[in-house]
């Protein structure tokens, strides 16, 4: 599967999580437990925006378990367009490896998608499977941290620990003005 490397601009950051209100129709990748299906196969959007299921994402706490998908080249357009359908990756390695895997949900505020992520409390247990590779592979990550920042804070982002396994959601509050950071680090 070829993958293009995303650079977060502060443009995309704030054009796809503003867009969170709650008539919006979303036609979702609804929970499914068959990853099998959706696993390296090249998916296309009615808009014909191709994405991957690179992973998906469980917190037993909230119940919630959605595949993470991934565009082909990242442009602010593909990216709201595919946060529509489920959680998406913004920034950082494939899952499960070393860096930052910064994972990126809409708060419908409908209790779909990352609705209920700005409930979660430190310590909390968060999965990742990876699908990207021959066998799955799960690793379960703790919540370390959770904050919020104004839109244009992309710090989040940053790479500077490539020597663990960490993983930071990011969706918005309740009322769109400022951005939920949830950070989580692996379990050994």
């Amino acid at each position: 599967m070829e993958k293009t490397k995303k650079k977060a601009q502060s443009e995309v950051l704030t054009v796809v999580l503003n867009n969170a209100q709650e008539d919006l129709k979303v036609e979702s990748l609804e929970s499914t437990d068959n990853y099998e299906t959706l696993r390296e196969k090249k998916q296309t959007t009615e808009d014909g925006y191709s994405y991957y299921t690179i992973a998906k994402i469980e917190i037993p706490k909230l119940n919630l378990n959605y595949p993470i998908i991934e565009g082909e080249t990242g442009s602010e357009k593909e990216t709201e367009e595919l946060l529509k359908l489920s959680p998406c990756k913004l920034a950082g390695p494939n899952p499960n490896e070393k860096g930052n895997f910064c994972i990126v949900g809409h708060n419908y505020r409908n209790q779909k998608f990352f609705s209920k992520v700005p409930t979660l409390k430190i310590g909390e247990q968060i999965l990742i499977t990876d699908l990207t590779k021959d066998t799955e592979e799960k690793v379960e990550y703790k919540i370390y941290r959770k904050y919020t920042v104004v839109p244009e804070d992309l710090s989040c982002l940053e790479q500077k620990n490539n020597e663990k396994k960490e993983i930071t959601l990011i969706t918005c509050t309740n009322d769109s003005k400022q951005r939920v950071i949830v950070k989580a680090r692996e379990v050994k």
